[in-house]
């Protein structure tokens, strides 16, 4: 399967070079000129790798690192900067990047890091087999998610908050072990929980019909289909 590689990056020369190389090279490459429209192709797509430039119009490569990883976004993350002091280094991968490489960089050497990271990241994920409940289909390998005749590409974070219920569907939830199973962490942000709830049931709920996902109140929720 060919990976999906988001490149971010304000330099339209530059940018359409790491484009023209890396689709020759058998990726599929899209193009964002600002984190802003980043995040907006994000919310569309589901991308295996990032290609970032630190000094971003707007904001910038740094703090969109870290809304991504507080979001729990862990899409693997090549920072490819001009900026090469060593506390530039440090700075990017305290913000959660996953490799840095600076400017100007030979392309062989930015494919070669994607696919280290490509390599890790899978090698990382545990492959979990699919998952069916009655009409709903889910596959955790590719984040593919199909009910009835409808097939939705999932982010990672919603990936895993659909698998935590189904794994034990139609049993409840509790908000407490959704949280930890989806961020991996103890503690509980009902907020975090809720918006990504509403992602899920806004992808799979069909119109004026009851949601998949319903609520106990005080205790969690659960998938809850007609038939099973």
């Amino acid at each position: 399967m060919r990976s999906r590689i988001l490149i971010i990056e304000d330099h339209l020369g530059l940018a359409g070079n790491l484009f023209d190389v890396l689709e020759l090279r058998g990726f599929i490459p899209d193009h964002a000129g600002s984190a802003t429209a980043a995040l907006k192709l994000m919310a569309e797509h589901r991308f295996d790798a990032i290609l970032l430039d630190l000094g971003l119009p707007g904001i910038d490569g740094i703090e969109f690192l870290k809304r991504l990883r507080v979001s729990a976004c862990e899409v693997p993350i090549l920072v490819l900067t001009a900026r090469d002091q060593l506390s530039d280094k440090l700075t990017a991968f305290a913000a959660g990047a996953d490799d840095f490489l600076i400017k100007p960089a030979d392309f062989l050497e930015v494919e070669a890091r994607l696919h280290a990271l490509l390599r890790r990241a899978g090698s990382l994920a545990e492959i979990e087999p699919p998952l069916e409940y009655g009409a709903l289909y889910y596959d955790p390998q590719h984040c593919l998610v199909r009910i009835e005749d409808k097939t939705v590409l999932l982010t990672p974070t919603l990936g895993r908050l659909l698998h935590a219920l189904m794994r034990v569907a139609p049993a409840v939830v509790s908000q407490a072990n959704l949280f930890a199973q989806v961020w991996g962490r103890e503690g509980f942000e009902a907020n975090a929980l809720h918006t990504q709830i509403s992602k899920l049931r806004s992808l799979l709920d069909k119109p004026s019909a009851p949601s998949l996902i319903s609520v106990e109140r005080g205790v969690g929720y659960r998938i809850s289909l007609a038939e099973t």
